[in-house]
């Protein structure tokens, strides 16, 4: 994530890119398919050192939150850097909801 002035009235916030962001999405939608769920990794005590509520959490943010959060950054990647949209008070505003959104998925995962 990258900050950049570039005018006086104007800045962009990179948040990766559209190609990016559905790379992103279709890695966290293989890893829900392919890797066992949070049940066979508890039988096999690779969670033992982890609460509950930690392990629900987990679960939760790689069935739900990690393809969301690249989903919805996917839009607004598209927003910001579609040339044809001259709307900056919505580029701008989209870039800040993506800031948002990319702190808060990198919270969740560390």
């Amino acid at each position: 994530m990258l900050v950049t002035q570039s005018t006086l009235t104007g800045y962009t916030i990179i948040n990766g890119t559209y190609s990016l962001q559905l790379a992103l999405l279709l890695g966290c939608l293989f890893n829900y398919l392919v890797n066992p769920g949070i049940e066979s990794l508890r039988d096999k005590k690779i969670l033992s050192h982890l609460s509950e509520a930690n392990i629900e959490l987990i679960d939760s943010t790689r069935r739900l939150w990690l393809p969301i959060g690249h989903s919805v950054l996917m839009a607004i990647n598209f927003i910001t850097n579609n040339p044809r949209l001259n709307v900056d008070g919505l580029k701008a505003f989209a870039s800040f909801v993506g800031m948002i959104l990319m702190v808060n998925l990198i919270a969740q995962v560390t």
